[in-house]
């Protein structure tokens, strides 16, 4: 017997990768929460800081799926290419909602 201690928690594959996607969906859903309230509360001359945003935007999403793509393995990335777009259809609904209800 060795005195080592035993680990109490061994991390296991898949929560790494629901890690990653969770923290890239958040990324998203900020990203698309803060664009949405620009554009519902934009004044006169919005249209540079629109097109700034609107890059930062894309910057997170192209950030995101590159993320994804080095973090998750082929399987992995199988089982999220149909789940993907699904959620992220359902957190754009859900950022234009709440940022409705801030009108």
């Amino acid at each position: 017997m060795t005195d080592q201690p035993t680990p109490k928690f061994v991390q296991t594959s898949w929560r790494s990768y629901l890690i990653t996607i969770i923290e890239s969906l958040s990324a998203f859903f900020i990203a698309s929460f803060a664009l949405t309230m620009y554009y519902f509360h934009r004044g006169e001359g919005w249209i540079p800081m629109g097109l700034v945003l609107l890059a930062l935007y894309l910057f997170v999403i192209i950030a995101c799926i590159k993320r994804l793509i080095e973090k998750l393995s082929m399987a992995a990335l199988m089982l999220f290419a149909p789940i993907g777009p699904l959620a992220m259809l359902i957190l754009s609904l859900a950022v234009f909602m709440v940022a409705g209800k801030f009108k």
